[in-house]
């Protein structure tokens, strides 16, 4: 006869497993793709993404460091720290790509019903309302308007593009009831119509931002900060509305309209180039960009090849154990802040994450602490007689 005490038990795990049982389905995937699985594509990913941001930084370094008179030995640090750091950006984005593609993949394989879709939409695009809200924020003393709304567009770019792996998936999860396999592969004649859709929003969300006056306090900071909230959260699942739809629009059609918005769009930046725009750290951005992009694409496209463990692990090592030691060079160090571009940014987040006392100097990395435990003690730290 069961104990009424195991009965009650049995009862109530079963109940909670069906409270929670589609975020534990998800978490088990996860957990199968990450850590169980020997290989994976999730681990091709991550090695094609460090691969990418390894050619592209040694380049990088290669250039910056001809620009400084250096000896051989300093070129070759100078290019090993800022290739080390870029393939780790590189194997970062790489990461994300591996694990968004399966997911929205999952999302896909069901087809939700219209309340779930929606719901989806506005579930995942609540990250992209937060980082827009968030960037109006931070930027609400910022004198430059317009580079207050290019950042605030920015943000919200970067939340838009995960909406657009995270939709499927929010709306399978919401859906009641066993969801209908989604066996449609009919091509969907809107899609040509979502950048321009994109475009146009980002436009608005610097239009309002930069329409206002330094600093923005109290009631028009919570204006701009909602509307730019309520839009960031609204466009997502527009595009997917319009992706959607049954409209015969061309390709060529929204590629146009893309392409004319673009071509206004860089003439009036160019116009705003001297006054606004110069004193960005294009290098680093621009570079940002193209690992993001090369890196992503060469993920996407071995998305479906699975990956050893022991590669993945093995460059990250490299990357982790070349880096600190060609940072104690101090000229690699002045190549990557002064002439590489990203690699001078990662680096110092790095050297701050390094510093665990604080002091400014972390035992790695060139900073030359030699206890890191003790705020007292470091390189600047006067050394007084007899103390």
């Amino acid at each position: 006869m069961v104990q009424p005490s195991v009965l009650r038990l049995h009862l109530t795990v079963f109940s909670l497993r069906q409270l929670v049982g589609a975020p534990l389905s998800i978490g088990r995937f996860l957990v199968a793709l990450c850590v169980l699985k020997r290989s994976s594509p999730l681990f091709l990913s991550i090695t094609v993404g460090w691969l990418c941001g390894l050619g592209i930084g040694a380049i990088d370094g290669f250039l910056a460091a001809l620009q400084v008179q250096t000896s051989l030995l300093e070129l070759l640090s100078a290019v090993a720290l800022v290739a080390g750091l870029d393939a780790l950006v590189g194997a970062l984005f790489g990461l994300v790509v591996g694990l968004l593609v399966p997911l929205r993949r999952w999302g896909l394989a069901m087809q939700p019903g219209r309340v779930a879709f929606v719901l989806g939409g506005l579930v995942a695009a609540m990250p992209a309302a937060a980082l827009a809200a968030a960037a109006v924020l931070g930027t609400s003393s910022r004198v430059n308007r317009l580079l207050a709304g290019g950042v605030v567009s920015a943000a919200t770019l970067a939340g838009w593009l995960l909406a657009f792996w995270l939709a499927p998936a929010a709306s399978r999860l919401l859906t009641r009831g066993p969801a209908s396999p989604s066996g449609s592969t009919e091509r969907r004649p809107g899609t040509a119509l979502v950048p321009l859709v994109v475009t146009v929003a980002a436009v608005i969300q610097v239009w309002l931002i930069s329409t206002t006056d330094a600093p923005l306090r109290r009631l028009a900071l919570i204006e701009r900060a909602s509307w730019a909230g309520v839009l960031a959260l609204c466009v997502p699942l527009l595009c997917a509305v319009v992706a959607r739809g049954r409209g015969r629009w061309a390709p060529w059609t929204g590629a146009g309209a893309f392409l004319s918005v673009s071509t206004v769009l860089l003439v009036w930046g160019g116009r705003h180039y001297e006054s606004d725009l110069q004193f960005l750290p294009w290098h680093d951005l621009l570079l940002l960009l193209a690992v993001g992009m090369v890196a992503g694409a060469a993920a996407l496209l071995v998305a479906d090849r699975p990956g050893r463990f022991v590669t993945s692990a093995m460059l990250m090592a490299l990357s982790l154990g070349v880096v600190p030691l060609a940072a104690e060079s101090e000229a690699a160090r002045k190549v990557a802040t002064a002439s590489a571009g990203l690699a001078g940014t990662v680096l110092t987040q790095v050297r701050l994450l390094g510093d665990w006392d604080r002091d400014g100097h972390p035992r790695f990395f060139g900073g030359g602490d030699c206890d890191d435990r003790n705020s007292k003690i470091n390189p600047a730290a006067l050394d007084w007689p007899l103390d």
